[in-house]
């Protein structure tokens, strides 16, 4: 989780080399890999304060997350490398708002965000897209949720208002679907 407006705070990233076959972690990218933000929906800011993520090991790196990088309900972050090949999946977070954390059970979540990207490269934001979006409540199956996707502006960043019966659950799995997309798959638990 992360908290509303406190420094010295980071995400974890993962780094996969689609050039390989296996596909397999991507090491000593660090210096290549720049980051992109955005806080509450707004514009989409490039590169953190601190320029680069720092490399963990195997894939994974560390992006040290400046105090005013934090200061949002919900966050966005994506990174790319100039490396070839290399995929990156983008982060969707939301801050405990000075609050309780997480998204609670049966209470409308208003303005949730997730990107479409391309099926043909895995990477590309898809603008314009069509979007289905359905939810798995406690492992049932998928259904259609109440209200309707739409983009911010021409990012291919969509937003939906999950109403409260969406995340009536205590384990929920968001699908967005769009011809020519991968499928967002998010999964999340509620709080009570």
């Amino acid at each position: 989780m992360i908290l509303k407006n406190v420094s010295g705070q980071g995400v974890y990233l993962y780094a996969v080399d689609t050039t390989s076959s296996p596909y397999l972690g991507k090491t000593g990218d660090a210096s290549n890999i720049t980051g992109f933000w955005s806080l509450d929906g707004g514009a989409e800011t490039s590169g953190f304060g601190t320029a680069h993520p720092t490399e963990i090991g195997g894939g994974a790196y560390w992006q040290p997350l400046a105090q005013a990088e934090t200061n949002c309900n919900r966050g966005s972050a994506r990174w790319v490398s100039s490396t070839t090949g290399i995929v990156i999946t983008p982060l969707f977070f939301e801050t405990n708002g000075g609050l309780l954390p997480g998204v609670r059970k049966n209470v409308a979540l208003p303005n949730f965000h997730f990107p479409m990207v391309s099926s043909t490269d895995h990477v590309s934001r898809v603008s314009g897209a069509t979007v289905t979006v359905t939810l798995a409540k406690d492992a049932a199956g998928f259904a259609a949720s109440t209200n309707s996707a739409s983009e911010i502006g021409t990012s291919g960043v969509y937003t939906i208002d999950l109403a409260a019966g969406d995340v009536n659950a205590g384990s929920v799995t968001f699908k967005a679907v769009a011809t020519g997309c991968d499928d967002a798959l998010i999964h999340f638990f509620t709080q009570p």
